[in-house]
């Protein structure tokens, strides 16, 4: 039988562990990104104690209690594990995998700016951004699921831009920039380690494709293949 006890105990421990891989985990502190990290891991820690209490407080049969005790254990463990330092190797091979699927998705061009051809219902909406690139790699948790499947790793690469814009159809003209990314585009990219292959798993809204090259505005129907109004640059 599961006692109040022994909930406490076992989420106590659980905390301890946490916490004490917030004050050993090797993050920078000379930063203020590290330190709020750092921070993160204390208040899951509390947050996790808060919980073991709240379930001893509660009049739940001990099967019930037993199985929040397990929950809870199994999303410490998940975090932190996703808190494991990525050996540069393995980071260097995610990049590249990522990189391969961007390459595909969108056009670098000469001028520093980054287009796609995003095909939704039909229509194609023409996309630019400033400043698109791959971020921070995050490690991903690892489920049973994975486990079966020959999944050993999971990670997940940030996509980040500083401005975009979309060309309006109707006014032919390139519209606003705007601090926001274009929210139909993945933010991230999923790539997932099998048997020391790299692939990614990505859920797209429509299909993107290779962008306008470098354009500029003009009166009249732009021809090869671009929208009227522009022009190659």
């Amino acid at each position: 039988m599961v006692t109040s006890r022994g909930i406490i105990h076992s989420h106590v421990f659980w905390a301890i562990r946490l916490y004490d891989a917030g004050e050993s985990h090797p993050f920078g502190k000379s930063t203020v990104h590290d330190l709020l990290r750092k921070r993160r891991f204390q208040v899951v820690t509390f947050v996790i104690v808060f919980l073991g209490f709240a379930l001893t407080l509660t009049d739940l049969p001990a099967q019930t209690s037993d199985t929040g005790s397990k929950i809870l254990k199994q999303a410490t463990e998940q975090l932190l594990a996703q808190q494991q330092p990525i050996p540069e190797a393995d980071r260097k091979k995610v990049e590249i995998a990522a990189k391969f699927i961007m390459d595909r998705l969108v056009t670098f061009k000469a001028d520093g700016l980054t287009s796609t051809t995003h095909q939704l219902h039909g229509k194609n909406i023409h996309v630019e951004w400033t400043e698109l690139k791959l971020g921070e790699v995050k490690r991903g948790t690892v489920t049973d699921g994975d486990k079966q499947n020959g999944i050993t790793n999971r990670y997940r690469v940030l996509i980040t831009s500083k401005t975009s814009r979309q060309w309006d159809v109707a006014n032919k003209r390139w519209g606003e920039w705007q601090t926001m990314g274009y929210v139909l585009f993945p933010s991230s990219i999923d790539i997932v380690e099998s048997n020391g292959v790299y692939r990614h798993e990505m859920k797209l809204h429509g299909s993107f494709g290779k962008g306008l090259p470098s354009s500029d505005v003009i009166d009249v129907s732009g021809g090869e293949s671009m929208p009227a109004g522009m022009r190659k640059k």
